[in-house]
């Protein structure tokens, strides 16, 4: 559903979020994610590991850690890295003089405090 301009929109609108809060939004939720995804890792002493490279293929990554450490099944561990992603850029459309949303390639930092969770 987030992934398509309409189904963010339709998001924004339950939750009851304007489009001039959006940025703010996302990063109070992405922050929140992130704290979630650490405390896991700390709670089952698992590792979070900075990737230097988008192009690093984190699931075989993920696979190596969980045969070196013995895990079968749960949290392998948390991967942090930079990647290209599809976000979301507010703009002013002056035909319809309204604030709209437009998908955009980005580069989202998934440094030290942006990690993404991989399990396998």
């Amino acid at each position: 559903m987030l992934s398509f301009v309409n189904g963010m929109m339709g998001y924004l609108s339950r939750v009851g979020v304007r489009v001039q809060e959006f940025g703010e939004h996302g990063q109070a939720m992405t922050e929140r994610l992130i704290d979630a995804s650490l405390a896991a890792a700390r709670r089952a002493d698992r590792p979070v590991k900075y990737l230097p490279s988008s192009q690093i293929h984190k699931d075989e990554y993920a696979r190596q850690i969980a045969i070196e450490d013995g895990i079968e099944t749960g949290l392998i561990g948390v991967l942090t890295c930079v990647e290209p992603c599809k976000s979301y850029e507010i703009y002013r459309n002056r035909e319809t003089k309204r604030l709209e949303r437009q998908r955009r390639l980005r580069k989202c930092k998934n440094g030290p405090r942006r990690p993404a969770i991989r399990t396998v």
